[in-house]
C-alpha cells in the first residue's frame, strides 16, 4: 500500500530514530515539491536522496577518493557522507532503477 501510494505521487509520513520524517519518489517532481510545501522549505536546501549503492550515488554527486572508500567499508551502514551534488540532474538521464 505504501508503494502504491509513492507511485502516485503522495508523500508519506515514516517514523525514524528520532523525528517524524517525510518520503516522496525522488524521481517524482511533483511528489518532491509537495515535500517542500510541506515543510515549508525553501528550494535552496536540499533534500536527502537515497540510493540503493555508491554507482548509483556517484551518479548524482561528487565523491572523493576518502569518500569512496568510506562508503566502500561503510555502506550499507550508519555512515552518511555529504558531498556537493553534480549540476544538473534528471532523474531519466540517470536511468537509476527503483530501490
Amino acid at each position: 500500500l505504501l508503494c502504491q501510494s509513492l507511485d502516485n505521487g503522495n508523500i508519506i509520513a515514516v517514523p525514524t530514530d528520532t523525528v517524524y520524517g517525510l518520503i516522496a519518489d525522488a524521481h517524482n517532481e511533483n511528489a518532491v515539491n509537495k515535500i517542500f510545501k510541506a515543510k515549508l522549505r525553501p528550494k535552496k536546501l536540499p533534500l536527502i536522496i537515497f540510493v540503493p549503492s555508491l554507482d548509483a550515488a556517484k551518479k548524482i554527486g561528487f565523491f572523493s577518493k576518502e569518500d569512496i572508500q568510506l562508503a566502500k567499508v561503510f555502506w550499507p551502514g550508519d555512515l552518511t557522507l555529504v558531498v556537493k551534488k553534480k549540476k544538473k540532474i534528471t532523474w531519466l538521464s540517470l536511468n537509476l532503477q527503483r530501490m
